[in-house]
């Protein structure tokens, strides 16, 4: 029988056993050093029966927490032994469902009207051993962090996206093992196409008929993604690109676009009553002059 994970017969469970979230940089020293990242047990889901060195870091026993350390430091390919297989397996099948090169790091997707996906696999010494993709929903008609107009080649996922999020393996968990040979890197490849067709069809899916879902968020959502940021809990949607100050400002302009005035304004005055917005102050009260 095969369970390969592009197998069909692979299993996978309808929600992640672990849930892990970035939404600003759990990886701290002190967590780097133990090789693990921010972890939610969901309740009443059993483990995906995965290779040890994909399974979450509170799942390990005391021995292979510290093999884990010393391979993803000591023994572990590097990147650049990787990009082979990357250019080879994985790059197909993002040009395939539609994504183009911006970057060695960076692919986007353009869903018409309006919706830019993007898709970052990132590398870091920090992390060694390791690597990480992470999702982004953008907008063609926002402007860039630095107020700059859009362009795909100027676009920067964590600072110029509306929602990010991490893409997982099946269990939650979003480190991917470099692995210790090419047998193993070979495995986390497939893992990594498998990972894709899953957060494609789960995440990037949500946003392709603009404007949903964004005509119905206003300051009830945002003040309830916030809550749940703030408490680490995961969310459909992941997390804002950049800050919370920017996130509502980015969806306040997003209503004055479809010409939804009373969503935009309660957006603006929120943001401006809650938020210490320093530089972006001029931005909130300009736009809402422009309201009124």
């Amino acid at each position: 029988m095969d369970l390969s994970p592009l197998s069909p017969l692979c299993p996978r469970p309808s929600q992640p056993t672990c849930v892990y979230e970035r939404f600003s940089d759990p990886y701290t020293a002190d967590a780097a050093r133990r090789g693990g990242g921010m972890c939610f047990t969901v309740p009443e889901r059993r483990a995906v029966d995965l290779p040890v060195r994909f399974q979450c870091y509170e799942e390990l026993s005391e021995s292979q927490k510290e093999e884990r350390y010393h391979n993803f430091h000591f023994v572990n390919l590097k990147g650049t032994d990787l990009k082979p297989l990357l250019r080879d397996k994985f790059r197909p099948v993002l040009k395939t469902s539609g994504f183009g090169r911006i970057s060695d790091s960076l692919a986007i997707r353009v869903v018409e009207p309006h919706y830019v996906h993007c898709l970052q696999l990132t590398f870091s010494s920090k992390q060694a051993g390791r690597f990480f993709v992470r999702g982004g929903i953008a907008l063609d008609f926002l402007p860039l962090s630095k107020g700059s107009e859009f362009t795909p080649k100027g676009l920067r996922l964590d600072t110029d996206c509306l929602f990010t999020k991490d893409m997982t393996l099946p269990n939650g968990n979003p480190e991917f093992d470099n692995g210790t040979d090419l047998a193993e890197a070979d495995q986390t490849i497939d893992y990594l196409v498998s990972s894709f067709r899953d957060f494609d069809r789960d995440y990037f899916s949500r946003f392709v008929h603009f404007p949903s879902p964004l005509d119905s968020l206003g300051v009830d959502f945002v003040r309830n993604f916030a809550s749940l940021i703030a408490r680490n809990s995961a969310s459909e949607y992941g997390t804002w690109g950049a800050t919370e100050k920017l996130f509502t400002l980015r969806l306040a302009m997003v209503h004055v676009f479809l010409g939804n005035t009373s969503p935009s304004r309660q957006l603006l005055e929120y943001g401006l009553a809650n938020y210490e917005l320093l530089g972006l102050k001029t931005r909130y009260e300009q736009l809402l002059r422009e309201l009124l």
